[in-house]
């Protein structure tokens, strides 16, 4: 019986050092999926207004970011222009802002195309937190001659315009008129009154 005592006291001590292993290795496990708190600002919108543009005339557009972590951070971001052949003509840089979780921000400017050539063009939309480069978006543009005027052709009756309609009050003022320089009219019979 003895033995037996023993024996049970073995197996329920090896019981309780398997069940405290396997505790102690979740424990283990639970500590290593700890929540990490992390900034991440995402680009979410690009809008570039007019896509054709005038030589010499301005763009203007908008950028809009979002903090999609759950730690604020702080956003610089820029649109850099470039041509054809991917060469950078014009860049706008905007300040630093201070993004809080689940915080969206929109930047705008205007931008001249100054004395580009008539071409096709790419703005192209970054940024940058905590030295971590976000998305970038792009969006087309394009500088174009301006369009001139179209010249009204002349009249196809060779020039002859038909005689304005005398308004009622033009009509009356004619009327008064040949009133009174009409020979058959008498005006002395009824001085001081014209009609």
């Amino acid at each position: 019986m003895f033995v037996m005592f023993e024996t049970r006291r073995l197996w329920a001590l090896i019981i309780v050092l398997v069940l405290a292993s396997e505790a102690l290795h979740a424990v283990e496990l639970n500590a290593s999926f700890a929540v990490t708190e992390t900034a991440l600002v995402v680009l979410t919108g690009l809008t570039i207004t007019p896509v054709q543009v005038n030589r010499g005339g301005s763009i203007d557009f908008s950028l809009s970011a979002q903090n999609k972590g759950n730690l604020q951070t702080t956003l610089q971001a820029n649109v850099t222009m470039k041509n054809s052949t991917n060469d950078e003509v014009g860049q706008v840089s905007f300040g630093a802002v201070v993004l809080s979780p689940g915080e969206t921000v929109v930047f705008a400017s205007s931008w001249s195309t100054a004395t580009l050539p008539i071409g096709d063009y790419t703005a192209n939309a970054e940024g940058v937190y905590e030295g971590i480069p976000t998305n970038s978006l792009q969006e087309p543009f394009s500088i174009v001659t301006p369009a001139q005027p179209t010249p009204t052709p002349p009249p196809s009756d060779g020039g002859a315009r038909p005689a304005p309609t005398p308004t009622p009050s033009q009509l009356c003022c004619r009327r008064r008129c040949q009133r009174k320089s009409s020979p058959s009219l008498d005006w002395s019979a009824s001085p001081g009154k014209l009609f």
